[in-house]
């Protein structure tokens, strides 16, 4: 049975400070690949430091398995992968998202992922959408959506957001191996309405001509972020 386990964390700017000092719970090959990416941005290398962190204590829980028997390394494509005591495990697909002081981490055990976290503010969202040619969909969308339920905090920049978040978790998903015009959707529904706390969950269902369109995504609408899961079986 396919199942994912996620991870989630917060940067301030203590943990920022202290990656210089946390990456020494790294191992050799992470390391190595924190200084060739010579990070010049505090921010950037604190992301890097601590999505493998999070994600290795992740899998340590869920696999039992030593914390130091895991590596997190990044495939030439970019992606990365899992290596158990220095030997490659296909079986588990990982996908890493950040934002700045956001972090979101996943791992598919039969079943391949895409993860992204995606902040509402900061961005045009109305100038993203139209690039895209998005714009008038999502606003179609929106209005309808809004007739039919009421959702707390959906608006432009969050209905965009999740279609932006969306599009990120199947890049992922499929290695990046697609145009951004490859990415189509057939409709996106509410899944669950939530509480204030937790936010509602909607799925996207992809078009028919879209690549890997038996996948799932799930995306979550919280105050100020959307988290984007896709998953699809192995």
């Amino acid at each position: 049975m396919p199942f994912i386990v996620l991870g989630y964390g917060l940067l301030d700017d203590l943990l920022i400070l202290q990656s210089h000092h946390h990456c020494q719970l790294l191992d050799a090959e992470e390391q190595l690949e924190l200084k060739r990416r010579c990070f010049r941005v505090a921010c950037r290398y604190a992301q890097y430091v601590y999505t493998r962190l999070l994600l290795k204590s992740s899998l340590s829980q869920a696999m039992r398995v030593s914390v130091r028997s895991l590596s997190i390394r990044s495939a030439s494509s970019g992606q990365p992968q899992l290596y158990m005591s220095n030997i490659l495990n296909d079986d588990v697909s990982l996908s890493v998202s950040h934002d700045r002081n956001r972090l979101f981490v996943a791992a598919g055990f039969r079943c391949r992922c895409g993860v992204d976290v995606q902040s509402l503010q900061g961005v045009d969202w109305r100038s993203v959408m139209r690039v895209m040619g998005w714009l008038e969909r999502i606003e179609q969308w929106l209005d309808i959506t809004i007739a039919n339920h009421f959702v707390l905090g959906l608006n432009l920049e969050a209905s965009s957001a999740l279609a932006w978040a969306a599009y990120e978790a199947w890049m992922k998903l499929t290695s990046c191996t697609h145009a951004s015009r490859e990415f189509a959707w057939q409709q996106i529904t509410l899944a669950e309405k939530g509480s204030v706390t937790h936010g509602p969950i909607f799925e996207m269902t992809l078009a028919k001509h879209c690549p890997s369109n038996q996948a799932r995504i799930l995306l979550l609408l919280r105050p100020h972020e959307v988290i984007a899961v896709a998953t699809i079986e192995s």
